[in-house]
């Protein structure tokens, strides 16, 4: 067993790359497989110079820039929904006067859209952590999507552009009606994959 990596908690990561690829998450989080590129690099740059908001090189200091300071950075969210431990970092959460405001940071070369926002399976995974590690009603949960845009110069090399795409959207228990089963679902199969794996 020394060999294998097992998590006692499911994240958003985790989830979505089972869904995507069992084979994929046998290598990543059980083999421990590091997958890593450029644009994931940038983007754990930027949301590093984020967290402790220093920043050592243009980008850096543009992302601080025009992103203000939010009450809370990087939230852990450790709760249990039906009989699965889940997991995660929230980017930002800020109290307002409606309730709650969950932020999630991205960096994109292409950008996103209200559509691909208000679907965003993983706003629903950290908006159903959120409201039921702290007892908040989903109508108090505000989340935002703060896309950073991003072009690449003539080397390659990744920077921003300075414009923020903000998306405002919200959830309902029938979002987290559709997605609990869903978690349960993949929660089982990770089960039975390291099951099978302890018996080889």
């Amino acid at each position: 067993m020394n060999q294998f990596h097992i998590k006692d908690y499911l994240s958003y990561s985790q989830f979505t790359t089972f869904l995507r690829s069992p084979e994929s998450y046998r290598k990543i989080y059980i083999f421990d497989y590091k997958f890593r590129n450029k644009y994931t690099d940038f983007g754990s740059k930027i949301h590093e110079v984020l967290e402790l908001r220093e920043a050592k090189d243009e980008d850096e200091k543009l992302a601080l820039k025009i992103l203000p300071k939010t009450q809370e950075r990087e939230v852990e969210i450790l709760t249990k929904i039906r009989n699965v431990p889940l997991f995660g970092k929230i980017d930002a959460v800020n109290q307002v006067k409606d309730g709650w405001l969950i932020k999630e940071y991205k960096t994109s070369k292409n950008g996103w859209s209200q559509g691909k926002v208000n679907s965003s399976m993983q706003l629903t995974f950290y908006a159903l952590m959120f409201s039921r590690a702290k007892g908040i009603p989903v109508d108090k949960i505000n989340l935002e999507l703060d896309c950073l845009k991003t072009f690449e110069d003539i080397d390659g090399s990744l920077h921003l552009t300075g414009e923020v795409q903000k998306f405002k959207t919200k959830r309902t228990e029938e979002d987290f009606k559709v997605l609990i089963p869903e978690i349960q679902r993949v929660w089982a199969g990770i089960g039975k994959m390291i099951n099978e794996l302890i018996k080889i």
